[in-house]
């Protein structure tokens, strides 16, 4: 009797069962089927009680989805990804666009810990995120980045700095940011994914560029200006009180 016969399994099987998908992908049942659960990987296909076969393709899938954990992607981004790709879209351009606008992944921090590397107390968090003066891209999970502006409000706040003195930041921020939004959409109009993936890479580097120069700019030239006139002021002011006898 031949082997696959005395196994029960269908000449022509439709995918690989559990134990052939744990060897191929090095993961363990209980991954696999909470991806199952997610969305993440398609059901598996049924032909008895205690036979199920999963899709061939599932192997590069979950090889994909464990490229994306690794680049510290949530399970919700990695699904909408997969969608994309099962849409015959490339999702890379997508990864490598969000590492131009967000960076490189990296770990993450929960409030606890953000509040201890930081010296900021529970309340003050919790001021500075209504102010929006701390944006987190996930809900109370923080980076490097965060950390660094938390640790200069727990010094700013102890000196008598309050959240609202930096909320015009976060106002002409906002107005900039949509500005921003507008410009892209009218010149990526009635672009293909692909192309409209390749402008915003394009656009992203150089209005980051652009938004400091122009700030740094604007700041540099009015310290100019005000150093320029106070030292003025100074030089009169010196002038004026210098006896006669100097003067001669």
């Amino acid at each position: 009797m031949a082997l696959r016969a005395i196994r029960n399994e269908p000449a022509d099987k439709p995918g690989l069962r559990m134990n052939e998908l744990m060897a191929a992908t090095g993961l363990p049942r209980s991954t696999l089927a909470h991806y199952v659960k997610e969305g993440l990987l398609l059901p598996p296909v049924k032909t008895s009680v205690n036979m199920a076969y999963y899709a061939p393709e599932s192997v590069e899938r979950v090889r994909f989805i464990q490229a994306m954990k690794a680049r510290h992607l949530p399970l919700g981004k990695i699904k909408t990804l997969l969608a994309l790709r099962d849409k015959g879209l490339d999702p890379w351009l997508v990864v490598e666009l969000n590492q131009v606008i967000f960076g490189p992944s990296e770990a993450t921090m929960d409030r606890a810990e953000f509040v201890r590397e930081t010296g900021l107390t529970d309340d003050q968090l919790a001021s500075l995120l209504e102010a929006g003066l701390l944006l987190p891209l996930e809900p109370d999970r923080f980076d490097r980045q965060d950390a660094a502006l938390g640790a200069f409000y727990a010094q700013a706040l102890a000196q008598g700095v309050s959240p609202g003195d930096f909320s015009f930041y976060v106002r002409y921020a906002r107005l900039i940011v949509a500005e921003e939004m507008q410009f892209r959409r009218r010149i990526t109009a009635g672009l293909s994914f692909e192309r409209e993936a390749e402008i915003t890479s394009q656009l992203v580097r150089s209005v980051r560029a652009l938004r400091g120069y122009i700030l740094d700019r604007c700041f540099q030239r009015e310290v100019a200006a005000r150093q320029e006139r106070r030292l003025r002021e100074l030089v009169e002011e010196d002038g004026e009180t210098k006896p006669d006898s100097d003067r001669e």
